[in-house]
């Protein structure tokens, strides 16, 4: 009865020192953050690595860690080739499952974009100014990993587009033009998986948004699966 009680206690105490490990090993990445030095070296690095990734201009503010992995990357700028803002965003928050990395999957439980600003701009020979971002992409005819996005959020965006190809507008400014938008308070829900075998399953689940023309949309949802025979 007393070598039970005894392996009992061992048994206890090991587990309380794996539980307080794991704790230690969680707490930190978040409290070494905190530290000025260490923060500054973890935003140049991000920032040089995205940079050198997108080859282009990126900044990043500031770089927060949250208890279960959740990233959060502040004040994020992320230029086109001109120079000119692609995007910049309040915040970027973003949690991953690692594991899913061992079934050859990027898995994104969660993806969050805090008042971003995108503007997409077509120039006078009809070339994007993200068209450099496309190229980088890898061929998906060879990828041989998913992507998947349990919940992909945008909380109060706005996009503006210019067709810089389109003759100069004659109707009245209050008028929809579909080569001049400028979209604000655009709050978007959405679901995603892209698997290894090209099966592709989005869901968009709430979708709202209003035009400088004084269109609105107040809420959207689709449905969309497609795979190799599809196309």
């Amino acid at each position: 009865m007393q070598v039970k009680r005894k392996g009992t206690k061992k048994s206890g105490k090991i587990a309380l020192i794996v539980v307080a490990t794991f704790c230690v090993l969680l707490i930190t990445p978040i409290i070494l953050l905190k530290i000025n030095r260490i923060q500054n070296a973890v935003v140049q690095k991000i920032t040089t690595t995205l940079s050198q990734t997108l080859q282009t201009t990126v900044q990043v503010g500031r770089v927060d860690l949250h208890l279960f992995g959740t990233l959060t990357l502040r004040d994020l700028f992320v230029a086109d080739q001109q120079g000119d803002t692609l995007l910049c965003a309040d915040e970027l928050n973003a949690r991953m499952a690692p594991i899913a990395l061992l079934y050859r999957e990027l898995h994104f439980v969660t993806a969050e974009l805090v008042a971003p600003q995108v503007c997409v701009r077509v120039d006078s020979v009809g070339v994007p100014n993200f068209a450099f971002l496309t190229e980088l992409l890898p061929d998906s005819t060879n990828a041989d990993i998913g992507v998947r996005f349990d919940r992909l959020e945008v909380c109060r965006g706005t996009v503006m587009f210019v067709n810089e190809q389109a003759p100069p507008a004659t109707e009245r400014k209050m008028l929809f033009d579909a080569n001049n938008l400028k979209i604000s308070d655009l709050n978007a829900l959405a679901k995603f998986r892209l698997t290894r075998d090209k099966r592709l399953t989005a869901q968009l689940l709430e979708l709202s948004f209003r035009e400088q023309s004084g269109f609105r949309l107040d809420n959207l949802s689709a449905q969309v699966e497609m795979n190799d025979s599809s196309c």
